[in-house]
């Protein structure tokens, strides 16, 4: 069997199967690593689905806490699905509304990410995370929780954060420390371009699949 995360393979052999392998996603056409202007507001952005394995609370939560000591944060959370009203609500709430946009399936997701700072990630599991790919593709530093396989995406303090899951002021804090240094988010976020290249491009893909089939 072929998976493409590390966490399902350790599911799996739990559970007794043992001829298990892992070839990640492939990420074709990765572009060039850019660099962000300093200056203006830091746009924080998530985008998954609205649902609880996600975990936007903490998220929100986390932003919160960010904002106090860095006030020119924005977050922006690009999604949809059945947590959507609760989250605004959770947002509502908690009197930040005006700081943190909820865009629901929009048509330009590649742009409106391109338009951001810093990615967000709290899942409380995953996989492989597409959206952290996407967000690598894009040039962007990532802060995401020890989920799945998050912590082969995200290599802690070389292209971004790794923290626990449900750990509020530690995520807090990187989005913090990112916030205030334009330069470590630009060299954080062309790190992890350069990850995505070297990992999970076309080239590194089919020597997997050549390395499985016995091929040269």
């Amino acid at each position: 069997a072929i998976l493409n995360n590390h966490a399902g393979v350790d599911f799996f052999k739990h559970r007794g199967f043992r001829n298990v392998r892992v070839i990640e996603n492939c990420f074709p056409d990765v572009r060039f690593p850019r660099e962000r202007p300093a200056g203006g507001i830091v746009r924080v952005v998530t985008v998954a689905r609205f649902v609880r394995q996600k975990d936007y609370p903490v998220a929100i939560e986390a932003f919160m806490l960010a904002l106090r000591k860095v006030p020119c944060l924005h977050y922006r959370i690009i999604g949809h699905g059945e947590e959507e009203a609760a989250i605004r609500k959770y947002v509502e709430c908690k009197g930040v509304a005006d700081r943190v946009e909820i865009m629901v399936n929009p048509p330009d997701v590649g742009r409106l990410v391109d338009e951001c700072d810093i990615y967000l990630s709290t899942s409380r599991w995953e996989g492989t995370s597409n959206s952290i790919m996407e967000a690598m593709d894009a040039s962007l530093p990532v802060v995401a929780t020890d989920a799945g396989d998050n912590k082969r995406l995200v290599e802690n303090d070389k292209n971004g954060f790794i923290r626990a899951v449900g750990d509020v002021g530690g995520i807090a804090a990187c989005l913090v420390e990112l916030a205030r240094s334009p330069e470590l988010r630009n060299e954080m976020g062309i790190c992890g371009n350069q990850i995505l290249r070297e990992r999970y491009g076309k080239a590194a893909f089919a020597a997997k699949y050549f390395a499985l089939l016995g091929c040269d």
